[in-house]
C-alpha cells in the first residue's frame, strides 16, 4: 500500500503503482485504494476511490502469462487527479470498504466454483467407473476417486454456508476459503483424470469435459 493520494483543493493527486489488476487494460473504471494518511496505523490511513482508467497519468501495462494471455496488469499512476466526488466512503475508511468488497467478490465467485466443482466431482466418478469397466481395479485410484468426490461435496457445503451468510448481509471468510480449496481441488482432480487417460492426455487441448470424453468409451 505504497500508493499515495494527497488532497489538492477539490481533487486528490495520486502517485504509485499497482500490480495484478484484473482486466485493467479493458476497464473504464477501477477501484483504487490509496494511502491518504501515512501517520496512522497502516490499515487506518487508507481511502477508496473510483479511478477513471483513461485519466492523464494512468498507464496500464499488461502482464503476459505462460498461456500467452494477459488478464492481469501493472498500473502506474503519476500525478493522477481524482475529483473528491469520486471518493468512496469517508476519508480513512478504505480498509473497511476493501474487505467488504473482497468478501462479496469471493461469494460471487463461489457460485461458479460450486457448479464447476460439482461437475468435476461427477466427472471423476464417471471416469473411474469407465476405467473399472476396462479392467482397471487399482485400489489407489479407487481411494483417490472417492476422496475427490467427498471433497467436491464438502466444497459445495462451504459454498452453501457462504451464500447463507451473504444473504444475511454478513459475508465472511468462507468465500476466500472456498476459492483456495477449489483451486487445489481442481489441480488434484485434473492430475487424477490425466493419470487415468495415460499417454493419450498429451493429445488433449482444453475444456471442462474434455477428459471424460476420452476416458469413457463411446
Amino acid at each position: 500500500m505504497a500508493t499515495r493520494a494527497r488532497r489538492d483543493g477539490d481533487d486528490w493527486v495520486v502517485d504509485g503503482q499497482k500490480v495484478w489488476t484484473s482486466w485493467a487494460h479493458i476497464a473504464g473504471r477501477g477501484l483504487l485504494l490509496a494511502r491518504t494518511d501515512p501517520d496512522v496505523p497502516k490499515h487506518a490511513g487508507l481511502t477508496a476511490f473510483v479511478l477513471d482508467m483513461t485519466a492523464p497519468g494512468v498507464e496500464v501495462r499488461p502482464l503476459r502469462q505462460m498461456t500467452g494471455e494477459a488478464e492481469f496488469n501493472e498500473v502506474y499512476l503519476v500525478n493522477v487527479r481524482i475529483p473528491d466526488s469520486d471518493r468512496i466512503g469517508e476519508v480513512g475508511e478504505g480498509w473497511r470498504i476493501a474487505t467488504t468488497t473482497l468478501m462479496n467478490e469471493r461469494f460471487s465467485l463461489g457460485g461458479t466454483m460450486k457448479r464447476d466443482t460439482a461437475e468435476v466431482g461427477a466427472e471423476v466418478l464417471d471416469a473411474y467407473r469407465a476405467a473399472v469397466d476396462r479392467g482397471d481395479h487399482n485400489p489407489v485410484r479407487r481411494d483417490e476417486a472417492v476422496r475427490l468426490w467427498i471433497e467436491a461435496n464438502v466444497n459445495n457445503l462451504i459454498a452453501e454456508r457462504s451464500a447463507a451468510a451473504t444473504n444475511r448481509g454478513r459475508p465472511g471468510p468462507e468465500g476466500s476459503v472456498l476459492k483456495l480449496a477449489t483451486a487445489e481441488y481442481r489441480k488434484r482432480a485434473a492430475n487424477f483424470l490425466v493419470d487415468l487417460l495415460g499417454a493419450a492426455a498429451m493429445l488433449v487441448a482444453s475444456g471442462s469435459s474434455w477428459i471424460v470424453d476420452r476416458v469413457i468409451p463411446s
